[in-house]
């Protein structure tokens, strides 16, 4: 490619891949966490694929464009998020599997002051809570289900501000109250043996982001130009195979 022509694709190409950019900023974020389930409590069996043990894995997708109810306060941000179709925690472990129902309530701490009485727990940490939240199982269960996480930074590095986060890392963070590796608590409850009534930590071991296509990709994309430089590499490939047999 000539260097007039690089010029003219890149003069195209910034302004699609600034507006992807926005628009991936703006769209939900998902992460993918991995790790066993640790059993807590149960009354009777428990449900098909949860075990001590049992592998499990998680989803949680939040819109990072969900607003701040604190914009006041720059070290404790409170989000609330509206669309149940993009902002949702799944769990799955065998057959089973557990999705928040309604609005996710997020809050998000850096640096919390330790002299603040409001300070939630009164630990002067990076934090990142999911209030307990009803889910909905794949199998009979008490009418009381809540899916939450409490993750705490002691040493206070996993935050810059109080946003909502781009990226976690479970070597940051502990449970502040058993001091334990993070963990999603799934919990149900009610005097009814006929239904299954179990709480349990799913420990997490991992964490990823699940991929999204990159925003100069998707500008390629909108201009078809991998379909444009992959044709034309095709036919330099033929041209060039066609003149080694010819020369053989």
């Amino acid at each position: 490619m000539s260097v007039r022509l690089r010029l003219i694709v890149a003069m195209c190409l910034g302004p699609l891949v600034l507006g992807a950019s926005s628009i991936a900023k703006a769209a939900p974020i998902q992460y993918r966490m991995t790790g066993t389930i640790d059993v807590q409590f149960q009354v009777g069996p428990l449900p098909p694929g949860i075990f001590q043990g049992a592998p499990f894995e998680a989803i949680l997708a939040y819109d990072l464009a969900t607003p701040d109810n604190r914009p006041n306060d720059p070290q404790r941000g409170l989000y609330s998020t509206t669309n149940v179709e993009d902002n949702f925690l799944l769990i799955r472990a065998g057959a089973s599997e557990m999705r928040s129902v309604g609005n996710l309530s997020f809050e998000v701490g850096n640096d919390r002051d330790i002299d603040d009485p409001m300070a939630i727990d009164g630990f002067p940490d990076d934090s990142f809570i999911l209030g307990g939240v009803p889910f909905e199982g794949n199998f009979e269960h008490s009418s009381i289900a809540i899916l939450r996480f409490r993750l705490y930074d002691p040493t206070r590095s996993a935050f810059a501000s109080d946003e909502l986060p781009m990226y976690l890392n479970p070597d940051n963070f502990v449970d502040p109250f058993s001091l334990a590796d993070p963990f999603i608590e799934v919990s149900t409850f009610q005097f009814d043996p006929r239904v299954y009534q179990f709480t349990f930590h799913a420990v997490v071991d991992s964490i990823t982001v699940v991929p999204e296509p990159t925003a100069i990709g998707l500008a390629c994309s909108a201009l078809g130009m991998p379909s444009v430089f992959n044709s034309k590499r095709r036919q330099r490939a033929s041209f060039l195979h066609g003149r080694r047999r010819a020369s053989v």
